[in-house]
Formats: structure tokens, C-alpha cells, sequence
């Protein structure tokens, strides 16, 4: 995300920068305890290794 790309005002810079802070708290979080059930899960080690055992590798 590039702020600087064109004139913000002030609610909108902090919109946009509360924005990014919860998504990239959302994929920390998401990473650090992997539920690969959730639909937004970028896939993981056991992932792989239940595709692979199923047969269902993409």
C-alpha cells in the first residue's frame, strides 16, 4: 500500500492504515495457529500431506 501515491486526507490515511494493520494481524495470526479448515488458510505442511495421502494434490 502506497500512501504517498496520491493525496489523502486525514480520516482516509488512517482508515487505510488501520486497514493493513488488521489484515496483516489476520495473516499473522492465521500462520502461527494454521486451522486448515478456514477458507482463507494459505496452506501448510500437513495441508500438503493430507492432499498428498487423499489424492487430491492441486
Amino acid at each position: 500500500m502506497d500512501l504517498r501515491s496520491r493525496e489523502y486526507d486525514e480520516h482516509e490515511r488512517a482508515e487505510l492504515i488501520a486497514e493493513d494493520r488488521a489484515a496483516r494481524m489476520y495473516r499473522r495470526r492465521l500462520n502461527a495457529a494454521p486451522d486448515c479448515r478456514d477458507p482463507d488458510h494459505p496452506g501448510c505442511e500437513r495441508c500438503v500431506e493430507e492432499e498428498e495421502e487423499d489424492g487430491h494434490v492441486q
